[in-house]
C-alpha cells in the first residue's frame, strides 16, 4: 500500500519512477497531513492594528523552493508595503535585502508562528513544489488571507480555502494591490 500527501505527489512518484498507475490503482492512498492543533483552535484576528502587510515564514531561506527570490522581487516592486521575512539562511548575505522588508533570523514555535501572523495583514507563501505545504494549510487553516503560488498542488490543496489567493512566480513586477 503506498500513502501520497497530494495528488499532485502521487503524480510525481508515477512520473519519476515510471510506474504503471494501473498497477497501483487498489493499492495507493492520497491522505493529507495533519495540521498543528494551535491552527485549528485559534483564529486570526483581523481587527487588530498591524505591523506588517506581507509575513513569509520558512525555516529555510537558501532553497530555490522556498521563493525568498520571488517574495524579495515582490518587495521590491512594491515599496509601499511592509514585508517580513523569518527564517535562517544565507539569501540576504548574498543578495541585497529590499528596504522594505525586514529578515528576522530564527526559527519560530507553532505559538510565535501565530503571534507573528497576527502582527500581519497577509501571509506570503510562494513556492516552486510542495515545500513547506503543512505550514501553508496550518495558515490557511488559521485564517489569515494567504497568498501562495498558482502552481497545481496549491491550487490542490487549497481549492476549498476562500483566503487563499495565487500569484505567478515568474512575474517580475507583480503588483499586490488587486490581490
Amino acid at each position: 500500500t503506498f500513502v501520497f500527501v497530494s495528488k499532485w505527489m502521487y503524480e510525481m512518484f508515477l512520473r519519476y519512477t515510471k510506474i504503471d498507475s494501473s498497477l497501483l490503482d487498489d493499492k495507493k492512498h492520497i491522505i493529507y497531513n495533519s495540521i498543528g492543533e494551535q491552527f485549528e483552535t485559534n483564529s486570526y484576528v483581523h481587527h487588530k492594528e498591524k505591523e506588517y502587510d506581507f509575513m513569509t515564514i520558512r525555516n529555510n531561506l537558501d532553497g530555490s523552493k522556498y521563493c525568498i527570490d520571488v517574495v524579495t522581487n515582490i518587495a521590491i516592486t512594491n515599496p509601499q508595503y511592509k514585508f517580513c521575512v523569518v527564517g535562517k539562511g544565507e539569501f540576504f548575505k548574498h543578495i541585497e535585502k529590499p528596504q522594505n522588508l525586514i529578515w528576522i533570523e530564527k526559527t519560530l514555535s507553532h505559538n510565535e508562528i501565530i503571534n507573528f501572523l497576527n502582527r500581519s495583514k497577509y501571509a506570503l507563501l510562494p513556492t516552486r513544489t510542495d515545500a513547506q505545504g503543512v505550514m501553508a494549510c496550518e495558515i490557511a487553516t488559521f485564517g489569515i488571507p494567504l497568498i501562495t503560488s498558482k502552481i497545481d498542488v496549491c491550487k490542490e490543496v487549497f481549492s476549498d480555502f476562500k483566503n487563499v489567493e495565487y500569484i505567478d512566480n515568474d512575474s517580475t513586477k507583480m503588483s499586490l494591490k488587486p490581490i
